[in-house]
């Protein structure tokens, strides 16, 4: 599904190399390293925002160089670790941002783009909510909304930027109990950030960590304090 080789991440400098890393559909898998490490260059790397300094990145057997940013926007969703919500925008107008991506030249909503935004917002628990405007709802539902929105966007890869960063701990864990679900019965390769290591520990999810060489590896969950010693 996506594929790394020797990959080298950044903007000017170098912030972190992969060896060859496969992530897979039907799994999702926690980004976790120290606080400027790299994690959402990475991130915005695999959306296409940034281009790799050197080495491959390769995206459902395509190169990811040979994309045009439409194709990412059908590849790969992406969720922000906030969404503050927006005046006078409804969940369900703000699902249906999702299908931006499939709109003709005159944006309207087909049947079917109607059909995927409410299977959304079901999925995600949010039938109640569809006609609430975004900024009046809670933090944790305007992320459950993000969440919705890319899933939506029907792309067989979501990324998300620390989904659980602002949110109790009921919520985080509802979130990675919605992210599992999502992977497992749709199919989907699932990646986020986090801090959250010891709430991780507890998931069969597996870890991507960006040590203090600057490399990205996909480790073994073995404890927490070994866990930490690696950032």
């Amino acid at each position: 599904m996506i594929r790394m080789r020797q990959l080298a991440i950044g903007y000017k400098d170098v912030l972190l190399y992969t060896d060859d890393i496969h992530l897979e559909r039907g799994k999702v898998y926690a980004l976790i390293g120290a606080n400027g490490r790299g994690k959402t260059t990475l991130l915005k790397t695999l959306n296409g925002f940034l281009k790799p300094l050197s080495g491959e990145l390769v995206i459902d057997n395509k190169r990811a160089a040979e994309f045009s940013q439409s194709e990412f926007a059908r590849k790969i969703a992406f969720v922000s670790s906030k969404f503050d919500g927006v005046d006078h925008l409804t969940v369900y107008q703000y699902v249906a941002l999702g299908r931006t991506p499939y709109l003709g030249f005159f944006g309207r909503l087909s049947m079917h783009d109607h059909s995927m935004v409410k299977s959304a917002i079901e999925q995600l628990g949010l039938t109640d909510f569809s006609e609430r405007i975004t900024s009046e709802l809670s933090d944790g539902e305007r992320q459950m909304s993000s969440i919705a929105r890319a899933l939506a966007q029907d792309c067989p890869i979501i990324t998300l930027d620390e989904p659980t960063a602002f949110l109790d701990y009921k919520n985080k864990e509802r979130i990675m109990v919605i992210l599992e679900y999502i992977a497992r019965d749709k199919n989907k390769c699932i990646l986020f950030s986090s801090h959250d290591i010891e709430l991780l520990c507890r998931k069969s999810i597996s870890i991507l960590a960006i040590t203090q060489g600057k490399s990205l590896q996909e480790i073994v969950k073995n404890d927490l304090s070994k866990l930490i010693d690696l950032l």
